[in-house]
């Protein structure tokens, strides 16, 4: 993998590259990932300690230039905004991974970074509670709080896309996906290419 590798856009058409900085050959990313990320997530593991560690492992990656990241509230969430350009007129909204019990902005930082740097619109990556201090439905709650503030804000919900990873973060998707349309949010199905309404 290299971190200036080309970025092909859905059509198949190469539209530049992205200048992460990191450079891995394929066997020192297994590597990594077997010895460094995998023990994080071990359940075996107390909880703090993998909170904390996963936040850390956010530090220790290179940023972009002209990367800015602000700590703020969006709808009553602790809210991480990355920006790697001007404001614009589209926002993401990120849902972070993490099996509903890890994960934060702070250790998604440099992934927030690089979908900035991407898409030219700054990524609010609010900081939902998790469980067991909060069970289900808190971070859903706070997904579709985050969503909501962004609409008061004025911007449109067709220029607002939400994204998730893992587990949680794509599950709260599918979780909130009616109150998001409530809203008037345009959702897509990946595997079907159809949306509603």
């Amino acid at each position: 993998m290299t971190g200036d590798a080309p970025f092909v856009r859905p059509d198949g058409q190469v539209a530049g590259r992205l200048p992460s900085g990191v450079r891995l050959s394929p066997p020192a990313a297994r590597r990594l990932t077997r010895f460094g990320i995998a023990p994080l997530l071990d359940p075996r593991a107390p909880l703090a300690v993998r909170r904390r560690l996963l936040d850390l492992t956010g530090a220790v990656g290179p940023l972009p230039r002209g990367a800015r990241h602000a700590r703020g509230v969006l709808g009553g969430v602790p809210t991480t905004v990355a920006v790697a350009g001007g404001p614009g007129e589209h926002r993401v909204l990120y849902l972070h991974g993490g099996g509903y019990q890890v994960g934060s902005a702070r250790a998604y930082r440099g992934l927030l970074t690089h979908l900035a740097r991407a898409t030219g619109a700054p990524v609010h990556a609010p900081d939902y509670r998790l469980a067991p201090e909060h069970p289900y439905p808190a971070g859903a709650e706070d997904a579709h709080a985050a969503f909501r503030a962004l609409r008061n804000a004025g911007h449109p919900a067709q220029r607002i896309a939400v994204v998730g990873d893992s587990a949680s973060g794509a599950e709260l998707l599918v979780d909130d996906a009616d109150r998001l349309a409530e809203l008037g949010a345009t959702l897509y199905d990946d595997c079907t290419r159809t949306h509603a309404q």
